[in-house]
């Protein structure tokens, strides 16, 4: 039966997740991974089910936010946030002070030294819209938020690049020219074979209109950058779209194709795509049908990795009131998606009814419970018909990350734990890539030291 749109509810809104978590307790004891170079990965019947090769982090004690992109030849890219002088403050979903936009590159076995991209005690420091790198014809782009002066969480993107492997970047440039203090985040930037690449991200200029019977709605924008950094006009791609769900974009096959959280009129909130082919940007599609009418953004957005003839799409939802993590291909550059195929389900749970943010948690539960999807996806190519995709999953105040791989014809590989991280907000979003015949996951710990953990996993998977 459909729930009642007052008791939808959303996993990923909440602090620490009460579905099977007990309150809202910002900073839980995180489960401690393996050490360096042991085993950890165990499959779903909980035993040893392969190597899981721990790394030295490059990162400093506080860190976290990471993101991880993979070079034309095998390298990954790794940014993340780093605290400058305030490494004992309390682990939270927003953070302030002085913070460095580092990165470091692996190659061969390990993590090269960390170098600073920029920092300030202006960024804006989210456990969900954090910054990304990229490579595009050797030059390196990345971007940090930073606070714009407006009400509440305002910012603007900063993007910048690097011409020499990242010892200098350029003075960074504000892609929205708007000038308006509202929100401008959750970016996604994808390499061009010019040099180039494209940048998309959630816009809020409209929130800045005050005038009686304005239409204050959250965007959809892009705009296209040369090798020489030079901008194309921003374009508009869709008008109202989820506030605060992170996007993804990648080529599949010759188009570009975004995806990220719409909502509609109704306040439903599914996944869509929208592409770029040679004729231009076209209209939005729908990639699944859940259904999930729910009245605050879940901040729980799609991710996708493309391919020459298919790509995927990875999202949570709660289809009927149900947490779910799914996956669906296209094989026709995002104008079309297969059906989804369901990786992960879970017990719906009532919510409390004032709150559609705020789950109730079951009698009893505690980090022995069976743990429960809330998302948060990544995912990378590992054959020319098959993916791999990592969630997490609650038990009490921990969280499960689990790594499952799926062929386009839908066969679903072992289930994988990898780790184990708190489930607030403040651990954030694991991330993953291919590096040659391994995957390279990072992920944060929110209490732990180093709290940016890093480690390989050897392909294939099982």
């Amino acid at each position: 039966m459909r729930p009642n749109r007052s008791l939808v509810f959303t996993i990923l809104m909440v602090t620490t997740l009460s579905i099977a978590l007990a309150g809202c307790d910002p900073s839980p004891d995180a489960a401690s991974p393996a050490g360096q170079g042991e085993t950890a990965t165990t499959g779903a019947n909980g035993d040893t089910a392969d190597v899981f090769i721990s790394l030295d982090s490059p990162a400093g004690p506080g860190s976290g936010k990471p993101s991880l992109f993979t070079t034309d030849d095998g390298r990954v890219l790794m940014s993340w946030l780093e605290p400058v002088g305030n490494f004992d403050a309390e682990p939270a979903s927003t953070r302030r002070g002085r913070f460095a936009l580092r990165f470091a590159t692996f190659e061969g076995d390990t993590w090269s030294a960390p170098r600073t991209i920029a920092e300030s005690e202006d960024f804006f420091v989210n456990w969900a819209d954090f910054p990304v790198i990229i490579e595009s014809g050797g030059m390196l782009v990345s971007h940090w938020l930073e606070m714009n002066g407006g009400r509440g969480t305002s910012y603007d993107i900063h993007i910048t690049r690097s011409l020499d492997g990242g010892e200098t970047w350029t003075e960074s440039i504000i892609p929205h020219h708007d000038g308006t203090p509202t929100e401008h985040g959750f970016v996604s930037m994808v390499p061009e074979a010019d040099g180039g690449f494209t940048a998309v991200w959630l816009d809020g200029r409209a929130f800045a209109d005050s005038s009686e019977g304005a239409v204050r709605e959250m965007s959809l924008r892009g705009t296209r950058f040369a090798a020489d950094g030079t901008q194309e006009d921003v374009e508009l791609l869709d008008p109202r779209i989820c506030e605060c769900c992170q996007t993804s974009a990648a080529y599949v096959g010759g188009n570009l194709v975004a995806v990220y959280r719409d909502r509609s009129d109704s306040e439903v909130r599914e996944m869509y795509a929208v592409r770029r082919t040679a004729d231009g940007w076209q209209e939005p599609v729908r990639v699944s049908h859940d259904n999930w009418q729910i009245r605050a953004c879940p901040v729980n957005g799609p991710a996708i990795v493309g391919g020459e003839t298919n790509g995927a799409v990875a999202w949570y939802s709660l289809r009927e009131g149900v947490p779910e993590v799914k996956v669906a291909f296209s094989r026709d550059g995002g104008e079309h998606f297969l059906a989804p195929i369901l990786l992960d389900r879970g017990p719906a749970n009532e919510m409390d009814d004032g709150n559609p943010r705020q789950l109730g948690a079951p009698d009893g539960a505690d980090d022995q419970s069976p743990p429960i999807p809330m998302g948060r996806v990544a995912i990378a190519r590992v054959s020319p018909s098959q993916v791999a995709v990592s969630w997490i999953a609650a038990k009490g105040n921990s969280a499960d990350i689990i790594i499952q791989t799926v062929d386009l014809d839908g066969t679903l590989g072992e289930r994988l734990t990898i780790a184990s991280t708190s489930s607030a907000r403040a651990s954030g979003f694991p991330r993953i890539a291919r590096s040659g015949e391994r995957l390279i996951i990072a992920w944060t710990e929110p209490s732990a030291s180093p709290s940016l953990r890093t480690a390989a996993i050897p392909l294939p998977l099982h």
